[in-house]
């Protein structure tokens, strides 16, 4: 007997399952990824997981016997709102988990000591990763990698006029100027 499901079902369950394999291949993958390379690694993980994910739901459909009565136009609805639930979902976790933990000094600091709880870690070895020209040449290398600011003729400026942080900001600045307006 086939079953019919529900398109609201098939929309939560795959943006959560998206969002599940999103984290388990962040878990995985940023072992092995150098910091410069952290925004790129995120953006290819959040594509394969959705990918991943819609490829793995058509194949279970498929296999299971599971009965889709939506038209061709439906569903292409549901995967646009699974990939802008899904999509809300990871930047969420980026800006408010992940980037908090990556870019707050403080909470790495913890972690490098932590990291070296046996054997401790001195100061002197902190000073050396932690003093102002690595934080800066860090941030540097990492918005440079990312295509966020370019190198010309020896000065920074702004490179993809579209990239993450370069949103980031706008979005941030209107809300500002919004909420300073009222």
């Amino acid at each position: 007997m086939l079953e019919t499901i529900r398109i609201d079902f098939i929309i939560i369950s795959c943006t959560l399952a998206c969002f599940v394999v999103f984290i388990l291949f962040q878990f995985i993958i940023f072992r092995f990824t150098k910091q410069k390379n952290v925004i790129n690694s995120l953006i290819m993980i959040t594509l394969s997981a959705f990918i991943f994910v819609n490829l793995m739901c058509y194949i279970f459909i498929n296999l299971s016997g599971i009965k889709i009565e939506y038209s061709v136009g439906v569903i292409i609805f549901a995967m646009l709102m699974v990939l802008l639930i899904y999509g809300l979902l990871v930047y969420l976790y980026s800006l408010y988990v992940f980037g908090v933990n990556e870019s707050s000094i403080r909470i790495r600091l913890l972690r490098e000591i932590s990291d070296g709880q046996a054997r401790g870690i001195l100061l002197s070895d902190l000073s050396k990763r932690y003093n102002d020209d690595v934080i800066i040449n860090t941030r540097i290398n990492r918005l440079l990698s990312s295509g966020e600011i370019k190198l010309k003729n020896g000065k920074y400026c702004m490179g993809n006029s579209f990239g993450i942080f370069a949103l980031q900001s706008f979005i941030i600045y209107k809300l500002k100027k919004v909420l300073q307006n009222k």
